[in-house]
């Protein structure tokens, strides 16, 4: 299975390709590397880098400066933790990288790693002392961006009042709209309390020992950002939930959380789940610690989202307790047992729309999920298969496939949902070291009527080639834009560790994996989606389109080169003249207009520094409100303009809270209302 990852709108070894299917393996040392670990790391990625990425770098010189550069935007981009005497003293490596991964060192890690925890130490005093005495929201000052290193402890210190004012300013504004008669200089020591309390708890994760295995991944990730920006090492834990997000199956306890200012609270239940049916759980309970991995009730106050999950997750069968704080303010521990959950809520969607005889099918697909491991799991290609052949049962005669903010997924997945809509014929073509293969499943189409794509800047890598495909073979039109998100390459997955001996008793450590760059994907065209993504056949302006980096922004990001056509045939369903004709036929050309308009001012807008006294602070925050309203006004079609909505069959499914929010959503989206608009015409 070749595997696209997904994009974000952006680790004796183990030597069998392992493509999202692991095994449960001990973590080294309990989650903490040591330095032989740390360097087998660096050796078996670098390996992984000469013999299997589709363009292995040159290392000299010129990479190694630049990977010494990416480390210190990684760990410290807000340029506060660092001061300028601390990268002058770093300086020494900045020429001298390429060597130290030739000889496996690992000296300016650890050394950038000393400095690093030195000033956090010191920080965290600072920041306690400085939100100890009360601020003043009067006087005119701004917090901007900072793009060099404070040159003193007195700019350092000033870098982090500003930006400590500014979470305390924010907090106090939201408790005063809440707080209409209370006192402001009580509000702001509640704000400020709150905003200690917070740091603390950031200052305390930072500093642990677990934390320099994050900053190791940091050192590894700037290396290999300079090779391409999709090839990643990943910690242990971040494998682990790679791979649930794939194959869309954990074991857990059937909940989903909120996080509201550093506490989490039990958001929804999952049927089936063991959450709910213990009843030990309720919707609203504060869980105020979780088991970790060493049997201890941890504190989880602003712990990133990522690792609690990571804590209530784990392997089938196994028990994790929770400290919960319930509704009636009593506190209790309960234990609950880990079972097979399906991400429900992640999976494809449909609904249909009617206007007089005719009836658009929408299928929304989050991502091109495939469960390798299981045949019977949760395949996108059959999913949406099912769905259009349950539309079609309705009386579907037009169909849009959502892929909107879809970062990727198989290929696999991509070429039989492809082939399900146009038959047989190439899909797409691989080109790996050793040669190009296409890609094609050969199979009776399911669906002969009118079809659109919808994608923004946000659709990338795998649902960008099935976009192209459609666009290519002439099936339908794609809409949207301005441009998908400009990934055409595609990775494997290889994992990092050491192999064990289980005669022996020798535990399989797990020192995480490495997302390589090995292929890059191609259309049948012979035309890459490299840098240039997919142009929609028809361009509505996009809401994010002035916010969202795309693969051509990356400076690494690998170059578009064609390769020859494949040999295939057009449907002919849709032509140029025809597509041609509907441009002129938008019926939303104005609000569109607007759409664009107010992006880019919101855009540019959030780059301005953010003031510091209350009243220019709140005047900021009340224009950007307008501004977003008014775009959310322009986002929503007028209730005279919406099309009926023909409720789901399947009640048990329109029970689900995610899934009625998306079908209110759709059915007042005006990307989904011209889409259909535009069908209804062909």
């Amino acid at each position: 299975m070749i595997r696209i990852p997904k994009c974000n709108l952006r680790a004796k070894v183990l030597v069998a390709l392992s493509l999202w299917v692991y095994s449960t393996n001990a973590l080294a040392g309990g989650g903490l590397f040591d330095d032989e670990q740390k360097k087998l790391i660096l050796k078996t990625t670098m390996y992984y880098i000469n013999q299997k990425h589709i363009q292995p770098p040159v290392l000299n010189d010129e990479f190694s400066s630049k990977a010494w550069q990416k480390y210190f935007d990684y760990i410290d981009g807000s340029h506060k933790i660092f001061l300028a005497e601390d990268i002058e003293s770093l300086q020494k490596y900045k020429t001298t990288l390429d060597e130290a991964i030739k000889d496996n060192s690992i000296d300016f890690f650890e050394a950038a790693e000393l400095l690093y925890n030195k000033r956090l130490v010191a920080l965290q005093a600072i920041c306690d002392d400085i939100l100890t005495k009360p601020f003043t929201f009067s006087k005119q000052e701004v917090l901007k961006e900072e793009t060099s290193f404070p040159s003193s402890l007195q700019e350092q210190e000033e870098r982090w009042r500003k930006s400590l004012k500014l979470s305390v300013l924010k907090k106090y504004q939201s408790l005063k709209e809440k707080n209409k008669g209370k006192k402001d200089a009580a509000l702001e020591a509640e704000s400020r309390m709150a905003v200690r309390k917070w740091m603390a708890a950031f200052f305390a994760r930072m500093t642990k020992p677990k934390a320099s295995d994050v900053n190791f991944s940091y050192f590894i990730n700037a290396i290999l950002f300079q090779v391409d920006p999709h090839t990643i090492y990943n910690i242990p834990a971040q494998t682990q939930l790679k791979q649930e997000n794939i194959s869309k199956r954990f074991f857990g306890i059937g909940i989903s959380m909120k996080e509201t200012d550093g506490e989490y609270f039990v958001e929804t239940l999952a049927p089936g789940g063991e959450a709910s049916n213990t009843g030990l759980l309720q919707v609203g309970d504060h869980i105020l610690r979780i088991e970790n991995g060493q049997g201890e009730l941890q504190d989880i106050f602003a712990m990133p989202a990522d690792d609690v999950v990571g804590l209530i997750r784990g392997d089938k069968g196994t028990h994790v307790q929770l400290q919960i704080r319930n509704q009636k303010g009593e506190d209790k521990i309960v234990s609950l047992k880990r079972t097979e959950l399906k991400d429900e809520a992640k999976l494809a969607r449909s609904a249909l729309f009617v206007k007089g005889s005719e009836k658009v099918g929408i299928v929304y697909l989050p991502d091109f999920y495939d469960d390798a491991a299981d045949p019977n799991g949760a395949h996108a290609a059959n999913d949406v298969i099912q769905h259009i052949m349950q539309l079609k049962t309705r009386g579907m005669t037009r169909l849009i496939i959502d892929l909107r903010n879809n970062p990727g997924g198989s290929l696999n997945q991509v070429v039989v949902l492809a082939a399900a809509l146009l038959g047989d014929g190439p899909k797409a073509q691989l080109k790996g070291k050793t040669g190009i293969q296409i890609m094609q499943s050969n199979m009776e189409p399911i669906f002969g009527g009118p079809l659109a794509v919808l994608i923004n800047e946000r659709s990338a890598s795998a649902s960008e080639i099935f976009a192209a495909v459609i666009q290519d073979y002439k099936r339908g039109a794609v809409i949207g834009g301005p441009t998908s998100y400009g990934k055409g390459t595609a990775q494997d997955q290889w994992p990092i560790g050491k192999m064990g001996d289980s005669s022996k008793n020798i535990p399989t450590i797990s020192l995480g994996s490495l997302t390589l760059t090995s292929f890059m994907f191609y259309r049948a065209t012979g035309q890459s989606t490299q840098r240039s993504g997919v142009v929609p056949d028809i361009l509505l302006p996009s809401p994010t389109a002035y916010s969202s980096e795309l693969e051509r922004d990356y400076i690494s990001a690998l170059p578009n080169v064609p390769i020859p056509t494949a040999q295939y045939q057009f449907s002919n369903t849709l032509s140029a003249e025809r597509v041609a004709d509907l441009k002129q036929q938008l019926r939303y050309t104005s609000i569109f207009q607007k759409i664009d308009s107010v992006a880019k001012l919101i855009a540019r807008e959030d780059k301005a520094p953010v003031p510091l006294d209350a009243k220019s602070f709140l005047a900021q925050q009340n224009l950007r409100k307008i501004r977003t309203d008014q775009l959310n006004s322009w986002l929503t079609i007028a209730k005279k303009e919406q099309v009926e909505l023909l409720p789901e069959d399947n009640q048990t499914v329109t029970a689900e809270k995610w899934y009625r929010d998306w079908l209110n959503d759709t059915q007042k989206d005006i990307y989904v209302a011209q889409t259909c608009d535009l069908l209804y015409k062909l």
